[in-house]
């Protein structure tokens, strides 16, 4: 009798042995499957802003063929390097109109020295 209880302790822990691995079995597909929906929707959302990009990549180089596009942006850049020009012709201009002052105000605590003993040194 103890014989056939053991036989039935084993069997019924193979059976939940089998249902475990079952279930286990079925979990990892479910998630597989899951895994693979995921994949295939984030594909189509990369494939969709890639193309997007395309496009417009595409109606960005067919706007460039437009001549009267490329005039505007050709006056804006060189307004801009005239304006920047402009700029260092000022920056030019100061300079050259303070370069005596700095030149004298240099020599000036250059040449001139204090003669007396610091505080600190006299104690």
């Amino acid at each position: 009798m103890a014989a056939n209880q053991s036989i039935k302790e084993l069997m019924a822990a193979e059976t939940k042995a089998s249902k475990i691995i079952s279930e286990a079995r079925q979990e990892r597909g479910e998630r597989l499957k899951q895994a693979k929906l995921e994949a295939e929707a984030e594909i189509t959302a990369y494939r969709k802003q890639m193309e997007r990009t395309y496009q417009m990549n595409a109606n960005t180089d067919l706007m460039g063929d437009d001549p009267s596009i490329l005039e505007e942006e050709t006056q804006r850049d060189i307004q801009k390097m005239q304006y920047v020009s402009g700029l260092f012709r000022s920056i030019h201009a100061d300079r050259k109109a303070n370069k005596p002052k700095v030149v004298q105000m240099m020599a000036e605590h250059c040449v001139r020295v204090q003669l007396r003993v610091p505080d600190a040194r006299k104690a």
